[in-house]
């Protein structure tokens, strides 16, 4: 029995000193605890099996929700080279265009091709 309940049951309530609140406390934590029907090893295994599977359920299907509504979050590019690059110069912003990078490419040989023969290029 908690002293709470004896106090109820009929014994005189005195007053207690700060320590002693403290120390009747601990003491009535400790009778809760006895009272607890604590679970079995089995039982604690159902339910954090339940609880990971819920939480995988859930983050499945946020991510299903986020993919649809947004697709790929990574910024993925057709040319693996082009972002791998970007990313190893220290570029910021997104990927270039692969298209617009093989005209540049063209263009730039175009230049190197008619600096070897002398030729004048006008570009448009």
């Amino acid at each position: 029995m908690s002293e709470s309940a004896r106090a109820a049951a009929g014994k005189p309530d005195r007053k207690r000193g700060f320590f002693g609140r403290i120390a009747l406390f601990i003491r009535q934590v400790i009778d809760e605890l006895r009272k607890v029907v604590w679970p079995t090893t089995n039982e604690l295994w159902t339910y954090f099996t339940v609880v990971v599977v819920f939480i995988v359920a859930i983050m499945a299907f946020t991510g299903v929700l986020d993919f649809a509504s947004t697709g790929p979050s990574c910024g993925s590019s057709p040319d693996p080279s082009a972002s791998a690059t970007a990313l190893s110069s220290g570029a910021a912003g997104p990927a270039p265009d692969p298209s617009l990078t093989a005209a540049a490419a063209r263009a730039a040989r175009r230049i190197r091709s008619s600096h070897a023969t002398g030729k004048q290029v006008h570009h448009v």
